[in-house]
């Protein structure tokens, strides 16, 4: 599937401007508890190198993977959309259309086949690719002295989790947070416990921990 992937030519704007598609990148350790992540899509330096979450969202990232007890090693990360635009800026986001030719060309097939016990879904393209909702918004306050709030959604998710049917008829635990972008605004120069105590965090962490038990 690699290799097909790394032909798509299915978004001719993005096929253009791209330097290559970013892969996901799988579990290199048999994991205890199946985690994947799904960003939204590549930036600069991982259209540059080849591999999610290079560039200055690999500090967000790190700190909450690490805050979930998690190591790369045994997760699989990937994104909603694996081709960078240099274009992007406000005025200039990813069309509904690409999020959802690179759903239903790969991400499903990838969910489908990894079978995750729990996706943990950064930022609103992430949850727009998985719930197929074009119109979702997560309201997440960018205060500084404040946590993000999930607000109601399809799934009715107030800082909760929900059991989300995928489309292998397995079902996986649904983990929003905030994409690792705009955490590194918020989050530091707080200390890693400051993550690990967020409501959210220590659930999704006492859910991985049962996980590894069975």
């Amino acid at each position: 599937m690699i290799s097909e992937l790394k032909r798509c030519a299915r978004c001719p704007r993005l096929a253009k401007m791209r330097s290559q598609v970013v892969p996901w990148e799988k579990p290199i350790e048999s994991p205890r508890a199946r985690v994947m992540f799904i960003g939204e899509a590549p930036g600069k330096v991982e259209d540059a190198k080849g591999k999610p979450f290079q560039g200055p969202s690999a500090k967000g990232f790190n700190a909450l993977r690490s805050a979930l007890g998690l190591r790369r090693e045994e997760i699989y990360v990937t994104n909603a959309v694996k081709c960078f635009a240099p274009e992007w800026n406000a005025n200039s986001k990813l069309g509904w259309q690409e999020i959802e030719r690179c759903r239903s060309e790969w991400l499903l097939n990838e969910i489908a086949e990894f079978k995750p016990f729990m996706i943990v879904a950064l930022g609103t393209t992430a949850m727009k690719a998985l719930l197929d909702d074009k119109a979702l918004k997560l309201n997440l306050t960018k205060k500084a002295d404040q946590w993000p709030k999930i607000a109601e959604a399809k799934t009715n998710m107030v800082h909760i989790l929900s059991d989300v049917e995928a489309t292998n008829g397995n079902s996986f635990w649904l983990a929003p947070f905030w994409h690792p972008s705009p955490m590194n605004k918020w989050l530091f120069p707080q200390k890693q416990a400051e993550l690990e105590r967020h409501p959210l965090v220590a659930r999704y962490r006492t859910l991985i921990d049962q996980a590894r038990k069975n």
